[in-house]
């Protein structure tokens, strides 16, 4: 049923004005993210869900946009009370033992994180992805993965318009943000205690 709502949703938004001067373009972006959500592996996510709730720490991983992804979901894993490190941060502390490595990554093979989850398993840290390759180097080496199918289309059809890594950059933040949601019921956390750990000296 929830599947059938996202499919009308996507129908929904793909209705557009006509090309002229002033077509702009969300319907299309909107469509293409309704479509990409809704082949997202539901146990994936829930998988990660449940990793990070029962995770000592939560360290995040990322270059590029997706780093930025990384970190926004880095901001609301604190407002949930959860103790979060960003990798490259001078803070960070060493990994270990009941920790777990969450890297954002859509092609699977950023050099600069290639070398994470054999050393991140070095000290017992298990490694999660969210990527659009499942078949990557990074994919390989990850403990639990969640796969965004934003590379492809149904029937082999290129999934996006958009430019680079757009789609999955929008989608493995609207997944995160659906997580964070999970993750409030799974530690009962409400809005009033959330909103007590933002950051208060601005």
């Amino acid at each position: 049923m929830r599947k059938r709502s996202s499919r009308r949703l996507a129908r929904a938004a793909a209705a557009r004005p006509s090309k002229g001067r002033d077509f702009f373009p969300y319907g299309e972006i909107l469509a293409e993210i309704g479509r990409c959500m809704v082949r997202i592996n539901r146990r994936e996510i829930l998988g990660l869900s449940e990793a990070i709730a029962c995770a000592g720490r939560i360290f995040l991983a990322g270059a590029g946009r997706s780093g930025l992804v990384a970190r926004m979901f880095a901001v609301r894993l604190t407002h949930l009370g959860r103790q979060v490190h960003v990798l490259g941060e001078s803070t960070a502390p060493a990994c270990g033992a009941r920790d777990l490595l969450v890297i954002v990554s859509g092609s699977g093979r950023t050099g600069g994180l290639l070398h994470l989850p054999e050393r991140a398993h070095r000290v017992g840290t298990r490694v999660a992805l969210i990527t659009a390759d499942p078949d990557s180097p990074l994919a390989a080496g990850a403990d639990l993965k969640v796969t965004i199918p934003a590379r492809s289309g149904e029937r082999g059809k290129p999934a996006s318009t958009q430019f680079a890594g757009s789609l999955f950059e929008q989608c493995a933040l609207i997944c995160l943000e659906a997580l964070v949601l999970d993750l409030m019921r799974k530690l009962r956390q409400s809005e009033g205690r959330m909103a007590a750990r933002h950051q208060n000296l601005e």
